[in-house]
């Protein structure tokens, strides 16, 4: 079965307006989508095993400013990401930025959000689940 992510970017200023989309496509996928409550400290999601070398596209909104943390809740073996409350992590294969998830995840992930406000997490990841 194949999954497909799509980015599409929109641009507008001074009356020129632009707009792309980016497919990405392989053939697994892992999504997940959590609440999380204000005042959580290293709110644990569990995923599983997630191969970066073999993500086509990742896809990580959260609804309000969270902290987070794969692997550990002090990020050990994994990596920290700051989200910004509707300002997406994005990445797929090519794009022209490195990929900040650099360590594969093999455990979990956490959350801490002490934005004033429960917030929903959302997290896709494209993967190339072929044998090597």
């Amino acid at each position: 079965m194949a999954y497909s992510g799509t980015f599409t970017s929109q641009w507008s200023s001074g009356g020129t307006n632009k707009s792309c989309e980016i497919t990405k496509s392989s053939t697994g996928r892992v999504q997940c989508e959590e609440s999380v409550a204000d005042d959580e400290t290293d709110f644990e999601i569990t995923l599983p095993t997630i191969d970066v070398s073999a993500c086509v596209a990742i896809f990580i909104l959260s609804t309000q400013d969270v902290l987070l943390e794969t692997n550990a809740d002090d990020a050990t073996g994994g990596n920290t990401l700051t989200l910004k409350a509707n300002e997406p992590y994005i990445w797929w294969t090519a794009a022209p930025f490195v990929n900040m998830i650099t360590l594969d995840i093999v455990t979990n992930v956490f959350i801490t959000n002490a934005s004033g406000a429960a917030a929903t997490v959302t997290m896709e990841f494209i993967l190339d689940t072929t044998p090597a």
